[in-house]
C-alpha cells in the first residue's frame, strides 16, 4: 500500500474543514444579503403562545421546527407570531423562562428557514379586542404597565437584527375614542426608539385595524420604520365559519367562495336573528369583488 504523505493528509483536513465551514457561512451570508425587513406573503401562528391554555408537552409540540419548514416550503417569507401576556408574564410582571424559550425557539427556526418574523403583543391582561370595557384606555398605571412590557420586549428581542424581527405593539385595538390609542402608539413608539432607531413597528388603526378606521389612525411622523397593518374579514360569514364570538358563526349551513356566501335556501327554518344577520354580511365575493 502506498504511504499517506503529510501534504495529502493536509488536503484532507483542509477540505473537511471547508465543508464544515460552508453551511453556517452560506446561511449567514443569505442573511447578509437581506438589507431590509421586507415581506410579501406570511402566516399567523394562533393559538400557540397566544389564545391558548395549553402548557408542558402539549404546548412544547403544538408548533415545531417541522412546522416552520412547511411554511417555508410553501413559498411563505414571514410568519405572524402572537403572544400574550398572561403566558409571558406572571401577574406581578416576572418572564416565564419556559415561554421565552419557546419564543427564542421560534426565532432560531425562522432564521434557519429564511422567515421573518413579527412578534405581535396580541393579548394583554388590561386588553382584549372582545373585553368589554378594558381598563387599559382609563388607567394610567394599565397604559404605564403595557409601555414596560415592551420595554421588556425589546430588551429581550433586540439581539436579532432588524432585517429578521419587527414588533407589532398590539393587536386589534378598540378604544373608546381613537385618539386614546394614537397616544398610546405614540409614547411607546417614542421609548422603544431610544434603544431600537431601526426596527420595524407595526400598528393598526382603532377598532380591530378595520381599513374603514385608517383615517383615524395618526402614525408616528417622521418615522421610516413603521408598518402600517389593517384586518379584513370579508365575507364575514366565510371567514368566520362556526366562530363562537360572532352572531353568524351560529350558522352551520353550507357556505361558498367564490359566489354567494349563503343561498337564501339554506337560511329556511332559521332563527329570524341569526336570519337577519347572515342577510346583512350576505353577498357574492370573488377575486374581482375585491380589486
Amino acid at each position: 500500500m502506498k504511504p499517506i504523505s503529510f501534504q495529502s493528509l493536509l488536503k484532507v483536513f483542509v477540505l473537511l474543514a471547508t465543508l464544515a465551514f460552508f453551511p453556517s457561512c452560506g446561511k449567514n451570508s443569505w442573511w447578509n444579503q437581506q438589507k431590509t425587513f421586507t415581506i410579501h406573503k406570511g402566516v399567523n401562528i394562533s393559538h400557540w403562545l397566544s389564545q391558548s391554555n395549553r402548557r408542558g408537552e402539549a404546548r412544547d409540540t403544538f408548533f415545531t421546527e417541522k412546522d416552520v419548514a412547511f411554511i417555508a416550503s410553501c413559498g411563505y417569507d414571514h410568519i405572524r407570531l402572537p403572544i400574550d401576556e398572561e403566558q409571558m408574564w406572571t401577574p406581578e410582571g416576572q418572564k416565564n423562562d419556559t415561554a421565552f424559550r419557546l419564543l427564542h425557539n421560534a426565532l432560531a427556526w425562522c432564521e434557519k428557514y429564511h422567515l421573518r418574523t413579527i412578534v405581535d403583543l396580541h393579548i394583554i391582561r388590561s386588553h382584549h379586542f372582545l373585553m368589554q370595557a378594558p381598563p387599559l384606555w382609563t388607567d394610567p398605571a394599565e397604559q404605564a404597565k403595557f409601555i414596560r412590557l415592551w420595554k421588556d420586549l425589546s430588551a429581550e428581542l433586540s439581539k436579532y437584527p432588524v432585517n429578521r424581527i419587527a414588533y407589532e405593539l398590539m393587536n386589534e385595538a378598540v378604544a373608546p375614542d381613537p385618539e386614546m390609542w394614537n397616544k398610546l402608539i405614540e409614547r411607546t413608539v417614542n421609548e422603544l426608539r431610544k434603544t431600537e432607531p431601526l426596527r420595524k413597528i407595526v400598528i393598526g388603526s382603532n377598532r380591530w385595524q378595520s381599513a374603514s378606521t385608517f383615517d383615524q389612525l395618526r402614525v408616528p411622523a417622521n418615522d421610516t420604520n413603521i408598518i402600517l397593518s389593517f384586518h379584513f374579514y370579508h365575507p364575514l360569514t366565510f371567514t368566520h365559519y362556526k366562530a363562537g364570538w360572532t352572531k353568524v358563526g351560529e350558522y352551520n349551513g353550507p357556505v361558498k367562495y367564490p359566489g354567494l356566501t349563503v343561498e337564501e335556501n339554506d337560511m329556511k327554518g332559521l332563527p329570524e336573528d341569526l336570519v337577519q344577520a347572515l342577510r346583512y354580511e350576505n353577498g357574492y365575493f370573488n377575486k374581482d369583488t375585491f380589486l
